[in-house]
């Protein structure tokens, strides 16, 4: 009888000291996760968020408190994208997608109703017999912004080049330029014709023979 009661009280003890392992654990890896500058995410395989960092806080605007086993999608997900979205984690959570740990970027709303772009790191791994989703999350929108800002300087003057051109090949009088160097830069379609060349003539980019 007594043997047994110590059997019980030490099989308590090593209970108790396992969980308490564990909530030691979970406590120092939420404190290594509230420092970090990207936000994380977790979920588990029904798409209910499991994990959610200071960072993921200051990103979306809900507290952990909040969305603490509520769904992802309907929190973070701009609406049109939502089934589209259900469907990628299906195929996750079935192993039939190789979007893990690749980046990804894509569309998150703000608790305020404001859409701003991310990137995404996702990684898949098995909890008690099921799969799990692990992401870190940061904002992109300055990037995109940069990007668009680069992407107009550049059609801006892509178009000011073809209307250059335009006008240069207007004219009956034969006109050509040089660069810093001494290149040949444009030329118009009267002097092209009077040198029989064509409009990308290898004459253009060569330098101008000192008389």
């Amino acid at each position: 009888m007594l043997r047994d009661l110590a059997a019980a009280a030490e099989s308590e003890v090593a209970l108790w000291l396992a969980h308490r392992d564990a909530l030691l654990a979970a406590a120092r890896t939420q404190t290594i996760l509230d420092c970090a500058h990207d936000a994380f995410v977790s979920v588990d395989a029904g798409g209910h968020i499991t994990g959610w960092n200071t960072a993921a806080e200051q990103l979306c605007g809900w507290s952990a408190a909040e969305v603490l086993g509520r769904p992802r999608t309907d929190l973070v997900i701009p609406a049109r994208f939502r089934a589209a979205c259900q469907e990628a984690l299906a195929r996750l959570r079935d192993g039939r997608s190789r979007l893990a740990g690749r980046h990804l970027e894509l569309v998150m709303v703000h608790r305020a109703g404001t859409e701003f772009a991310v990137e995404m790191t996702l990684q898949r791994h098995v909890e008690h017999g099921e799969a799990a989703f692990h992401a870190f999350v940061r904002d992109i929108t300055d990037r995109k912004a940069a990007q668009a800002a680069v992407e107009q300087d550049r059609q801006r003057l892509a178009d000011e080049q073809s209307f250059l051109q335009t006008l240069l090949d207007s004219l009956d009088t034969g006109v050509a330029a040089c660069d810093a160097d001494g290149r040949l830069v444009p030329f118009n379609k009267a002097l092209r014709d009077v040198h029989g060349a064509g409009p990308h003539s290898a004459r253009a980019g060569q330098r101008r023979h000192a008389r």
